[in-house]
């Protein structure tokens, strides 16, 4: 199956063996990455589940392979895998996902273990490697580490580093039907002209057990007409729909986003006009909720450690990079960052221990939005206090 996407000003080729890999990386990378014809991208990328291809590579594999080449960029860590030069290109394995990742000049072939799906995800973080390498290539974009939902086309991003609430304070905010479903840990900014416009990177969903507990529509085995194709088996014939399963993780459980945004019934947008930038703080001290705004100066400084891989930085060009892609030098996303800060609302969400007991519906009207029904006219002060503080002791 031959077909492209586009992410801003990237775009490659997908020349996809498997059709349900290729229904797979469609449903996970859109509506962020658009679709386009075969033939107009700049890389492309095949994907061999079938061939005897494996068993070649495999047979020529050294053990253990003499190099390490970086291959994904993810936010606190470069991942480096095993492999070797050969005839022009790199090849390197990914035991992880059972394939082989040939790398050469403007293509990349993957060759899958024959009847392993885990596969998929190899595709899906080699596509997305290269869409997002290329999108940032120029300096026009801002990587920030944040959620984020839109409402009415406002986005609203929720910042902040590794276990600060993020994934919890989006779904709460989902679950409340007022809102639709943006980007779970990564999120482009462009702050060039007058409004600052947010775009989502699409990421698997990860969700702790205590967060699954507090909200019951993550809860349970599945539903029975998920839209989504499962890493680890396809659809049930006759079923009218794919598998449901998540892909399983030591401390909870994850989805693609089509997987989660199906469970939660809300919509996936693409991105929208940034209305606001809420930093999430657990603060036991405040019984629900409380919002603060913060000044230019502090949201700048609290934006800065919010950079996507600003703990890996300086890293090493991944193999999927282009050859001398640009980037974002330091002084120019220091700019961005001081012009986001002050061109859109930060705040402070201050959470207490019974923050999701009740809707969303409160600190997004106090956001200003007016989404849907149960959300009224916002007030005119967003430093109001709308949780109830704990007396001290």
């Amino acid at each position: 199956m031959k077909t492209g996407y586009a992410f801003g000003r990237a775009s490659l080729d997908a020349d996809i063996d498997d059709p349900g890999a290729a229904a797979w990386l469609s449903e996970f990378l859109c509506p962020w990455a658009e679709p386009i014809q075969a033939g107009r991208g700049d890389v492309l990328v095949r994907f061999d589940a079938f061939s005897g291809a494996w068993d070649a590579l495999a047979r020529r594999r050294l053990a253990p392979a003499p190099s390490a080449f970086p291959c994904f960029a993810l936010d606190s860590r470069v991942v480096c895998l095993p492999g070797w030069p050969e005839a022009g290109s790199t090849v390197v394995v990914d035991e992880e996902f059972d394939c082989f990742y040939r790398v050469a000049n403007r293509a990349v072939h993957i060759v899958a273990r024959p009847g392993c799906r885990r596969a998929r995800l190899g595709l899906m973080r080699t596509v997305r490697e290269i869409l997002v390498s290329r999108a940032l290539d120029g300096g026009t974009l801002l990587d920030l580490h944040a959620a984020a939902f839109a409402a009415g086309g406002r986005a609203v991003l929720l910042a902040g580093a590794k276990n600060a609430g993020k994934t919890t304070l989006l779904i709460h905010a989902l679950a409340s039907g007022h809102a639709d479903f943006v980007a779970n840990d990564r999120v482009f900014v462009s702050v060039d002209g007058n409004a600052a416009i947010a775009i989502g990177v699409p990421t698997i969903v990860s969700v702790r057990p205590w967060t699954a507990a507090a909200f019951p529509a993550l809860q349970g085995d599945g539903l029975s007409h998920a839209p989504t194709l499962s890493v680890g088996e396809d659809p049930p014939e006759g079923s009218g729909g794919a598998a449901s399963a998540p892909v399983g993780l030591p401390n909870g459980a994850a989805w693609s986003p089509a997987q989660f945004t199906h469970r939660l019934r809300v919509a996936r947008a693409r991105g929208g006009t940034v209305h606001a930038v809420v930093l999430p703080v657990i603060d036991p001290e405040v019984s629900t909720w409380a919002l603060e705004p913060l000044a230019p100066a502090k949201a700048e400084a609290l934006l800065g450690a919010c950079l996507y891989g600003a703990s890996s930085h300086p890293r090493p060009r991944t193999i999927f990079e282009a050859a001398g892609a640009a980037g974002l030098d330091a002084e120019r996303r220091a700019l961005m960052v001081r012009t986001l800060a002050a061109g859109a609302p930060c705040v402070s969400l201050r959470l207490g221990p019974d923050a999701y007991r009740e809707s969303a519906a409160g600190w997004l009207r106090a956001l200003g939005l007016a989404a849907g029904p149960g959300i009224a006219d916002p007030p005119q002060d967003l430093a109001r206090e709308r949780g109830r503080t704990r007396p001290p002791g």
